[in-house]
């Protein structure tokens, strides 16, 4: 038995069904699915802690799988537990990462200097179109 954050955790015996697949994950948009097996009325906590020592509830109730959505970025913590049984599922890390951040820069510096050729080109194309009428009239 082990004791982390003031909780007892049934360490093997309850996790999320979609646990292996999600576990140390990386998320690019802020969402995510947890899936538990049916059983009863379950609590789901979130934390930004692996010791869950400011748990946020995310769910409580009878359904079998909750979204998760608007996830910040950094490393999330969840985890579950059955309200008729004693002990916490084992936790479960994803961490969040929206685009890398010189990429994104990148891609905007090269819109911007894309747009401001367009328009030097439009500019250039009215004056030439406007000195070329003025030298047929």
């Amino acid at each position: 038995m082990t004791f982390v954050g003031g909780s007892l955790w049934a360490v093997g015996s309850l996790q999320f069904s979609n646990h292996q697949e999600l576990q140390n994950s990386v998320l690019s948009e802020g969402v995510l699915t947890l899936k538990w097996k049916d059983g009863g009325e379950i609590l789901l906590q979130q934390d930004r802690t692996e010791e869950f020592k400011y748990p946020i509830v995310r769910y409580r109730g009878k359904d079998s799988a909750s979204v998760i959505t608007g996830l910040a970025e950094g490393t999330h913590y969840f985890r579950f537990k059955k309200l008729d049984q004693p002990g916490w599922s084992l936790p479960l890390s994803v961490k969040v990462q929206f685009v890398n951040h010189t990429l994104l820069y990148s891609l905007l510096s090269l819109g911007g200097a894309v747009s401001l050729l367009t328009v030097g080109a439009i500019v250039h194309g009215a004056r030439k179109s406007h000195r070329l009428d003025a030298v047929r009239s």
